[in-house]
């Protein structure tokens, strides 16, 4: 509040939440917006004002400036001309969730926001479940289904995951277990509001070469070369092309077809 009631200028997503709160602490620093959209535009005047020595403050609509909310080019170009930077550390969307998983948090991976498009999420989710880290990901409402359906299918069995919804405000949810059962649950009961869903870090396995041989050889009667690598490469924490070369290298052996 100290900080907001001092600055020349207050740089916020969307000027009517923002006002909502310094009007709520009597506070008339004058608003300018700063979006995704405007920021090329926007970025020459606030060089002006930084470079006539007022100080100004960059505050976003929820969680930290700049994750997945808009602010760098602005502070790529601050640090550029070697002006003085702080941050404020305050509300932190991805550390929240991360905090109320009750998964491992001393190594994790944020993924933010995936890709639209089916095949490129799925690619996404692919390469990041190699990683034994606890993941952290943004997910908007109407996707949600679609991202837990292709979790049931890419996760191992009894890797747990958290979904996150509308954190610190009024309807604040957790709900947990495996991804068939958030899937089911949400079916029943349609998301709302702004989402983060963990997912749990693997086990750690350890992938030996002979490990890796005797999960191949139980899988590849029944599934095939492909995707008894695929399930082999996330089980173990391994590349998929390097499993799928050691399945290839399996079939011709033994004789069996991919």
């Amino acid at each position: 509040m100290e900080v907001l009631s001092k600055v020349s200028r207050v740089l916020a997503e969307d000027t009517r939440h923002t006002g909502h709160l310094l009007t709520h602490h009597k506070i008339s620093t004058p608003l300018w917006s700063l979006t995704e959209h405007n920021v090329s535009k926007r970025l020459e005047q606030v060089m002006e004002e930084l470079a006539a020595g007022r100080d100004l403050a960059l505050v976003s609509d929820a969680g930290m400036p700049l994750v997945c909310d808009p602010g760098l080019p602005l502070v790529q170009e601050v640090i550029r001309r070697d002006w003085p930077l702080s941050v404020l550390p305050g509300a932190c969307a991805p550390v929240t969730a991360l905090a109320a998983s009750g998964f491992a948090g001393d190594s994790f991976i944020f993924e933010g926001f995936l890709p639209k498009k089916s095949g490129q999420r799925v690619a996404r989710l692919q390469k990041s479940m190699q990683e034994n880290r606890t993941i952290v990901l943004f997910e908007s409402p109407h996707r949600l289904l679609d991202l837990l359906k292709e979790l049931t299918t890419l996760l191992p069995a009894g890797r747990q995951v958290v979904v996150a919804r509308e954190m610190t405000k009024l309807y604040e949810s957790y709900h947990r277990g495996d991804a068939a059962t958030l899937l089911q649950h949400f079916q029943d009961e349609p998301p709302r509001g702004e989402i983060v869903v963990v997912i749990e870090g693997g086990e750690g396995i350890p992938a030996s070469p002979e490990e890796v041989d005797e999960q191949l050889r139980s899988l590849l009667p029944t599934l095939g070369t492909r995707e008894a690598a695929r399930q082999v490469a996330l089980q173990c924490g391994l590349s998929r092309s390097q499993v799928y070369q050691r399945a290839l290298a399996l079939t011709r052996e033994e004789g069996q077809e991919g």
